[in-house]
C-alpha cells in the first residue's frame, strides 16, 4: 500500500520498527547511524541475481528481480 511513497533509509527503519527496537522497553526511539536497511535490500538484491542467473542457466528464461528497503529491513531483522 505505500509502494508510491518516497521513501529512504530513516523512514523505513521507523517504519519497520529497527528504531523502536533500540531504544529499550519505555525508551524513545533511537535512529540507527548504520544504514540496515540498504545492507538487507543490497544482501536479497545479490541473492536474487544469483538465483536468476542459476535459472537462466538451467531454463534459457529471462528473470526479473525486485526488492524493496523494507524487505531488506525485515531481512536485516529476521537474521539475515
Amino acid at each position: 500500500p505505500l509502494s508510491e511513497k518516497p521513501g529512504n533509509e530513516g523512514v523505513v527503519a521507523a517504519w519497520s520498527g529497527i528504531m523502536g527496537g533500540q531504544g529499550g522497553l519505555g525508551q524513545p526511539p533511537v535512529f540507527v547511524t548504520l544504514p540496515l536497511t540498504s545492507y538487507g535490500a543490497a544482501f536479497l538484491t545479490a541473492y536474487g541475481a544469483a538465483a536468476a542467473l542459476y535459472v537462466r542457466e538451467i531454463s534459457n528464461t529471462a528473470q526479473k528481480v525486485e526488492v524493496s528497503l523494507v524487505a531488506g529491513s525485515l531481512a536485516m531483522q529476521a537474521g539475515g
